[in-house]
């Protein structure tokens, strides 16, 4: 398709990127200020802006790790870190949905698919599939950024509580 095709492509490609930021910048902050009311985290990314109403800290907190994660790589870098991440969630869903519905205690689904077994089994394969052709350093990388998540969860759910009461 030529030049025309390359144009459309990498329109489509922009907008695509713009919808994914500002649904970074939209949920990231309003996701640490609902783990803040859950105890999941420190109780100051509660605070809300008086003037402008919006979780200020937790605003300031996605946009320093973003500033840090976009001067520390470049684009390829961040792009693989990105899928990895995506690949590794939608695995853990996919997984979750398996376990779940095997569970005799839990309720009955409300929505199933047609297949739903195959589809899960078909997405697990292909999570895996496209994880091998990951670069080992991005893999190191989200593996590091996971450990230290799940370090810093379970160190504050031995404290979080503390910091709760005061």
């Amino acid at each position: 398709m030529g030049t025309w095709g390359a144009t459309l492509i990498s329109l489509g490609a922009l907008i695509s990127t713009t919808g994914t930021m500002l649904a970074i910048i939209l949920a990231g902050p309003r996701l640490l200020l609902a783990m803040a009311e859950r105890g999941q985290l420190p109780s100051w990314f509660e605070r809300i802006h008086p003037r402008f109403r919006t979780p200020h800290v937790g605003i300031l907190a996605t946009s320093a790790a973003g500033l840090a994660l976009g001067l520390s790589g470049t684009f390829t870098y961040l792009l693989s870190l990105s899928v990895i991440a995506r690949l590794s969630t939608y695995l853990g869903t996919v997984i979750a949905m398996l376990v779940f519905r095997r569970r005799p205690e839990l309720p009955e689904a409300r929505f199933t698919v047609p297949a739903g077994i195959a589809v899960a089994t078909i997405a697990i394969a292909s999570s895996v599939w496209l994880l091998t052709s990951s670069g080992v350093r991005e893999l190191r990388d989200v593996g590091i950024a996971c450990a230290a998540g799940l370090a810093f969860y379970a160190i504050w759910g031995r404290l979080g509580p503390r910091d709760r009461a005061t």
